[in-house]
């Protein structure tokens, strides 16, 4: 007869912060005791937090505090509000991914502007000044006739002839 075995998928480890009113102001956030005790040897001074959409904060650890600094990208951006839940996986070396849940426990989604590169790659809107000017578009082009966006009203797309 066989035997049951229980077996656990490994993931990457992740604790839970909430904004705090000290956090927010302070621009730090504090890790908590235990996940510093199982991997605070692992993390390095600088630090690399990716958002959900592809957006990416450079900031520092500090051993000694146990803190993450210089956070304050994402609270001028509001993304983060006060008792926003911030959960935090970290997948090695520098790098954290977070995501941001509102006080109503639901996930955040944060936009971000999203290209075609020359070489089919996409790029972020920090790519914006590598945008060429419409001139040299037609240029190379000879022209286009129709250009569509998004609406920020009801997401409908709108034609520029």
């Amino acid at each position: 007869m066989g035997s049951n075995m229980i077996v656990y998928k490994e993931r990457f480890p992740m604790f839970m912060r909430f904004a705090t009113y000290d956090e927010i102001e302070n621009n730090e956030l504090i890790i908590p005791h235990r996940f510093i005790k199982w991997f605070g040897n692992d993390i390095p001074n600088s630090v690399t937090i990716a958002l959900e959409n592809g957006e990416v904060i450079q900031g520092s650890f500090s051993k000694a505090d146990k803190k993450i600094y210089d956070m304050l990208p994402i609270i001028k951006k509001e993304y983060v509000q006060l008792f926003d839940i911030l959960m935090f996986t970290y997948c090695g070396e520098d790098r954290f991914k977070v995501y941001v849940f509102d006080k109503s426990k639901v996930e955040k989604k944060f936009e971000q502007l999203v290209m075609a590169n020359e070489d089919g790659s996409e790029g972020t809107d920090d790519d914006l000044e590598n945008i060429p000017n419409v001139q040299e578009m037609n240029n190379i082009d000879g022209g286009f006739s129709v250009a569509l966006s998004h609406s920020n009203v009801n997401e409908s797309s709108h034609g520029v002839v």
